[in-house]
C-alpha cells in the first residue's frame, strides 16, 4: 500500500535540506566576516533556497527552523524587512531558542524597532542570565530605544560576566560617549 504521507514527509525533507544547504554557504555569523553576496551564481543560490524553504513553511507553517533560515538568506541579501518578517515568524513559533530570539531582535534594531528589540532582548536575557552576550545585545536594544541609563547598566553587567569581551567594553565606551553628548543616540544599526 502507497503511504502518500511518508512520501510527502520525504519530499519535505529533501526540499528543506537542499534549501538550507544553498544558504548556509551565505549566512553571517556574529564570530566572522559577512561572505561576499554580490555573485550572480551567491544571489541565484541564496534565492532558491528561499524559495525551497518557503514551499516547506507553506505545507509546514511552524516549522520554525525553516523560517529562519529564510530569515537568514535575507538577511544575506541584506533585504532586511524580509528578514525581519521571517526571524518574527520563527520567533512567534520558537520564542525561547536564543538564535531566533537574537536574529530577531538584531532585525529590528537594523529597522529601528527599538522597542520591539528591547522586549525580545529582555525576555532571552531573563531566560539566559549568564549568556553575556545576550545582555550586550539587550544593551544595544536599549540604546537604539533611547534608554540609555539602562544600555550602559546591563552592559555593565555584561563586562561583569565577561570581562575579556572587547566588543562589549566597546560598547559602553560608545554608551559614554552618547551621554556626554560625543556622538548621536543610535536609532537603527546603520547609525554605530
Amino acid at each position: 500500500m502507497f503511504d502518500r504521507s511518508r512520501y510527502m514527509h520525504q519530499d519535505l525533507n529533501n526540499l528543506y535540506q537542499e534549501g538550507c544547504e544553498l544558504i548556509d554557504r551565505y549566512i553571517i555569523l556574529d564570530e566572522g566576516p559577512a561572505k561576499d553576496t554580490s555573485s550572480i551564481k551567491a544571489q541565484s543560490e541564496l534565492r532558491h533556497g528561499i524559495a525551497l524553504l518557503k514551499v516547506v513553511v507553506e505545507l509546514y507553517p511552524e516549522n520554525w527552523a525553516a523560517h529562519w533560515t529564510i530569515g537568514k538568506g535575507f538577511q544575506a541579501l541584506r533585504q532586511r524587512e524580509d528578514a525581519y518578517n521571517a526571524f518574527q515568524r520563527a520567533y512567534s513559533i520558537k520564542p525561547e531558542n536564543p538564535g531566533v530570539a537574537r536574529e530577531y531582535a538584531a532585525e529590528c534594531i537594523a529597522l529601528g524597532k527599538g522597542d520591539e528589540a528591547v522586549e525580545v532582548s529582555r525576555r532571552i536575557s531573563e531566560s539566559n542570565p549568564e549568556d553575556a552576550g545576550l545582555l550586550s545585545n539587550l544593551g544595544v536594544a536599549y540604546l537604539v530605544a533611547g534608554q540609555v541609563d539602562e544600555a550602559q547598566g546591563v552592559v555593565r553587567k555584561a563586562i561583569e560576566q565577561k570581562p575579556g569581551d572587547r566588543i562589549s567594553h566597546n560598547l559602553l565606551t560608545f554608551i559614554q560617549e552618547v551621554k556626554e553628548g560625543k556622538r548621536e543616540r543610535p536609532t537603527k544599526l546603520s547609525d554605530f
